[in-house]
């Protein structure tokens, strides 16, 4: 048979042909969501992603800038407003808005130290990026 036919011998198999897992091919989505998303927010050489439930970590660069980071999987939208949403979320000391597209981006604090929030509204994803020092 064919690969067009679903049965190809491909060693990483789809859901529906032999080969990895599906919670294999979730990770693998995951995973692809994530570098997808951190790459619209303009973070480079992403490496080291770990994911646990809706929460993720990784390692990266921006602006020719080592950070750590750390976001989540927003729930569906609406209410409550988005610095409501952040605040229920730890942070505190919203600063202004910066967008670009669908992207959004905001100084901020948790627990004291200074962080940058990008917000990748297509994807439902809140990343936080701290220097890596």
């Amino acid at each position: 048979m064919t690969a067009l036919s679903g049965a190809s011998r491909s060693t990483t198999g789809t859901v529906d042909s032999p080969g990895l897992s599906a919670a294999m091919h979730d990770r693998e989505r995951s995973e692809q969501a994530v570098a997808g998303a951190l790459a619209a927010l303009g973070f480079e050489r992403v490496k080291g992603i770990a994911i646990d439930g809706r929460q993720f970590t990784a390692a990266g660069e921006r602006e020719d800038v080592a950070v750590r980071l750390a976001g989540e999987w927003l729930p569906d939208g609406g209410p409550p407003a988005l610095d409501q949403r952040l605040r229920a979320r730890g942070y505190g000391d919203l600063g202004s808005v910066t967008r670009a597209g669908r992207t959004a981006s905001l100084p901020a604090t948790r627990g004291g130290t200074p962080v940058t929030l990008h917000i990748d509204e297509r994807r439902g994803i809140l990343v936080e990026a701290l220097p890596d020092i």
